[in-house]
């Protein structure tokens, strides 16, 4: 069959018209009436009459315009033979004047639909997204549209050009920050305020990314050079969001590359030949294992080596020798690239990390979960052929792969050796200074080699040097038992000896932690050891001592021991059985006293003491901290877990139940982690969520109601709508003896989500008594939040003014922090606006739906938010972005298993097929018709699909690959 060729008109940078094989850039495609009626048309798709296009062909028309414009017209019609058109394909006559041809594409149009794709998938989450604008950037900088055409009419569609560079520029520089490649988005940045030079966005692009290369001194620049502009065009001082980036390169005290960690400001020694080696390991794609003993220096030189080495997919870095289990390897890395950390999380990672094209990722310190480290590297390399990794572990990993083994710094030289000019540099960062005399001399060179040239325990001995001298020190030293651990044992008996006793307090006490903690819960940890009014200045001192770690980033310092001291010092002495007590009371003041209370008010506080609440679960399921404690906390965050880290709570949670005795806390505790479960689509939450309703019933009637709502929201899900019934009718109950009215709104809401399944349109009737149910002490939030449930099972059964009225209420979700209802409420919102014809609306609805669902890892939520949001894109003619987000929604419904979502992403992609593929889309629709039937769940009323009389009936499975197979193809 012949197929009818589709012209391409193309107007950046010379005038021409092409075919897939063929192009016409001269003759009379390129005379001056030519191109000005080509770019008339193109500035106007839907058509000009022939007075208006005339008047664009020539400034002041003649008398005999008509005829000759019918004569330029045919004339470019003919020109187009060599193409295989005739006249009509391009440009087609209308009742009053003349057309570009249904189909026919534009370069302008084709890079603003590639750049809103761009933008929407950013929007939804995929930053990668950011960087694959580059093409169409190339494309739309080829040159000026009719360069040397003075028309003003021409401005129209100039100006589309030039919103088109910007916007490329904006999403490359914002990706190329997500990428770690500040570079990238340092030359967007410049080349946007070449142009226009008070564009804000651009000047803080400029700030963060020379904060990004660690250029804070440049940041602090570029924010002045930003003022200086702003005074000097406009009048006007750099608005509030600026000011909160450049207060954050203040407070931050130094740079930070994208996702690796800063460079640190002292000197680098004895590694040129080892960073050479590695540069060349990391050269193509593989896996580089950088292996040494403890305290010789591997992160340091993997970290010089990350940010020398420009990887343009980006670099991310995430530190595995905190963990206390293998399980949380993966979730490790899923956090340290972006990826969400809700679902199954290698496959998270490979869509993350896929699209970036050759990324380098550094795992420091896999070897406490070898095997762990080992099968997510394996899996990762599999799936990501491009994939660069360098891992840093004290023993070997693997075999098969590329193995730099790094000893100690050498002491050979005695004035110049790295050893030697590290102690100094150490010294002198501390304001002393080395004497250069032959005895003290030969004692430096004495205390390298009792060293052993070990980094760490040089950097332990130049602290105190900076106090003492050097033969001081060496008489003070015992002698040191070879190996690693007798070296770094001995260095570090010797610095806690300088120590007092609260010092010391400080110290021991830090090493039960896993990483860093803020000042509140280091006060905890010392709590009866040190007055809390001396702790900071202890901090300082031991910072200066280089006994401990400061990461001064964000609102709040954190502070730790390196991960080889902190093992050495466990190793000597179990923590005192307070320690943890004190940590679990600070921890206490920063979890929610109110666990069902939103999470914005207090993320900020629990992200920075994450390693707190990590080193006391982790104690607690050891048995060395209150487990009761430990599951209140556990339930306390449980929230937060949903807008987080979701994989790891539920770890954390199992972790803790394990060995828990039964009784209020663990119930409570079983409750979080059946509401996890719930939110990632695992039927095995159904049970917990039962079990801890059961325990609670009596004593705790809310927490139980709140637990039985969502094991009948997942029993729904799951087509046991019997059991959904119960479950609920009995929430209602539980919630009248023991809640609010917020709670007993929420039980009446899940009666009416169960109708509202069934397309019964009693649930509008249960809703409003809901929403009346909730009284003047619920929160704003919470009553905004029901609003938005409720306007969404309204919409369901089809009563569209209801629901309405109702999202109009719950609207200022919209522009508050992303929250589950946030998600229901736009996602309604585009629905509504769809079935209203309002299509830019719905868009921008739909857009921060997917958004939010995904950030979120919504994964029952999912599904039917990519439905809506294809089905705006469909409406609106983007067959592309339809045809990704319906491919997403198979994906996404595919993984929840629950066969509703499987039948709302089969009508999805039915309504996609319907015109090119029929009876395959027949097909689609009416399997998706059996799992309906036998769930008792029809489509939503908006989006309903009429089921076809004839077509075949498959199995899911043999549905949802015809689907995929027909999407792809297409």
């Amino acid at each position: 069959m012949d197929y009818p060729v589709i012209p391409r008109v193309c107007l950046i940078g010379g005038v021409a018209v092409e075919s897939e094989t063929e192009r016409i850039d001269s003759g009379v495609i390129t005379s001056a009436r030519s191109r000005r009626i080509l770019a008339a048309l193109v500035d106007n798709p839907g058509g000009l009459s022939a007075r208006r296009l005339a008047e664009r062909v020539w400034p002041d028309p003649p008398a005999t315009w008509p005829s000759a414009l019918r004569g330029a017209i045919a004339s470019l019609r003919a020109a187009l033979e060599p193409l295989g058109l005739d006249g009509s394909q391009l440009i087609v006559t209308t009742g009053n004047g003349w057309a570009l041809a249904s189909g026919v594409s534009t370069d302008l149009h084709e890079s603003e639909l590639a750049i809103q794709r761009a933008e929407i998938a950013v929007a939804a989450g995929t930053t990668s997204a950011g960087l694959a604008v580059q093409g169409a950037l190339q494309s739309v900088l080829h040159g000026e549209i009719l360069g040397d055409d003075d028309a003003e009419w021409l401005d129209g569609l100039r100006e589309r050009r030039r919103r088109c560079i910007e916007r490329c520029r904006h999403l490359i520089a914002e990706a190329a920050l997500s990428a770690a490649r500040p570079e990238l988005a340092l030359e967007q940045a410049d080349a946007l305020l070449a142009v226009s030079p008070v564009d804000e966005t651009a000047h803080r692009i400029r700030i963060r990314a020379r904060r990004s290369r660690g250029d804070r001194a440049g940041a602090i620049e570029a924010f002045e050079l930003c003022r200086s502009a702003l005074a000097e065009h406009l009048g006007i001082d750099p608005s509030p969001e600026t000011v909160a980036v450049y207060l954050d390169v203040l407070q931050s005290g130094s740079g930070n590359s994208g996702t690796l960690p800063p460079l640190p400001i002292d000197g680098f020694f004895g590694r040129a030949a080892e960073l050479s080696m590695v540069l060349a390991g990391l050269s193509t794609p593989g896996v580089v294992e950088l292996t040494g003993r403890g305290g010789v220096g591997k992160t340091r030189l993997a970290l010089h080596a990350a940010h020398e080495l420009d990887a343009e997919g980006g670099c991310f870095w995430a530190s595995l020798g905190d963990l206390t289990a293998g399980e949380l390897v993966a979730v490790a890395v899923a956090e340290a690239t972006g990826a969400p950390t809700g679902g199954s999380l290698i496959t998270a990672i490979v869509e993350h990390l896929a699209p970036l094209g050759p990324v380098l990722l550094v795992l420091d310190g896999g070897e406490k979960v070898v095997d762990d480290t080992v099968d997510v590297i394996t899996a990762l390399r599999e799936a990501i052929p491009q994939l660069r990794i360098l891992v840093t572990t004290r023993v070997p990993l693997s075999s098969g792969w590329m193995r730099i083994p790094l000893s100690a710094l050498s002491s050979a030289d005695p004035e110049r050796s790295p050893a030697l000019l590290l102690i100094a540099d150490r010294v002198a960062a501390r304001g002393g200074r080395l004497a250069t005399d032959p005895r003290s001399l030969a004692a430096l060179n004495e205390l390298c080699l009792r060293c052993e040239g070990i980094p760490l325990a040089l950097e332990l001995a130049a602290a105190q040097l900076a106090g003492m001298a050097v033969v001081d020190l060496l008489d003070e030293l015992p002698d040191v038992a070879a190996g690693a651990d007798g070296v770094l044992r001995a260095m570090l008996d010797q610095a806690r000896a300088a120590l007092d006793v609260e010092e010391l307090a400080v110290f021991d006490r830090l090493a039960v932690v896993d990483g860093t903690v803020p000042l509140s819960l280091v006060r905890g940890l010392v709590r009866g050891a040190v007055p809390a009014g001396r702790t900071a200045r202890h901090l300082t001192a031991l910072a200066d001592s280089g006994l401990l770690a400061v990461v001064r980033g964000g609102a709040r310092w954190r502070y730790g021991l390196d991960d080889e001291l902190r093992r050495l010092v466990r190793e000597a002495a179990a923590p005192p059985r307070d320690v943890y007590d004190g940590l679990a009371d600070a921890l206490d003041a920063i979890a929610p006293a109110d666990a069902t209370s939103p999470p914005a008010a207090y993320r900020d506080a629990v992200d920075d003491a994450g390693d707190g609440f990590r080193t006391l679960f982790r104690a607690a399921a050891d048995g060395d901290a209150d487990l009761l404690h430990a599951l209140d906390l556990g339930y306390r965050l449980h929230r937060y877990w949903t807008v987080t880290r979701m994989a790891e709570g539920r770890y954390w949670l199992r972790q803790l139940l394990a060995g828990a005795p039964e009784g209020p806390a663990t119930a409570r505790a079983r409750f979080a982690a059946g509401y996890l479960g719930y939110w990632s689509a695992d039927p095995d939450a159904l049970a917990l969520l039962r079990s801890a309703a059961s325990d609670l019933g009596a004593d705790a009637p809310a927490i139980a109601a709140r637990a039985l709502i969502y094991a009948a929201g997942l029993a729904d899900d799951l087509d046991f709508a019997d059991d959904a019934s119960r479950d609920i009718l009995r929430a209602v109950e539980l919630a009248r003896l023991g809640g609010g009215g917020g709670l007993i709104a929420a039980a009446t809401t899940g009666v009416g989500a169960i109708l509202a399944e069934r397309g019964d349109p009693a649930a509008v009737g249960y809703c409003a008594e809901a929403v009346e149910a909730m009284g003047p002490e619920t929160p704003v939030e919470q009553r905004q939040a029901l609003l938005a449930n409720c306007a969404r099972l309204a919409w369901q059964v089809g009563d569209l003014a209801t629901a309405r009225a109702w999202a109009k209420q719950a609207s200022p979700l919209l522009d508050g922090p992303p929250r589950i209802a946030t998600s229901q409420l736009a996602s309604t919102l585009a629905a509504l606006d769809l079935a209203d014809g309002a299509l830019d609306s719905a868009l921008e609805y739909a857009k921060q739906a997917v958004s939010v669902a995904r950030e979120l890892e919504l994964d029952r939520e999912l599904p039917l938010v990519l439905a809506i949001a294809s089905r705006v894109s469909l409406a609106r003619g983007e067959l592309d972005e339809a045809t990704n987000l319906a491919l997403s929604c198979l994906d996404s419904s595919t993984a929840t298993g629950t066969r509703w979502t499987l039948a709302i992403a089969l009508e999805t992609c039915a309504a996609l097929l319907a015109g090119g593929y029929p009876d395959d889309a027949a097909t689609l629709v009416r399997s998706a018709e059996t799992l309906r039937v036998a769930g008792s769940r029809p489509a939503p009323v908006t989006l309903l699909l009429s089921t076809p009389p004839s077509g075949d009936v498959v199995a899911p499975e043999a549905a949802a690959t015809l689907a995929r197979d027909l999407l792809v193809r297409d």
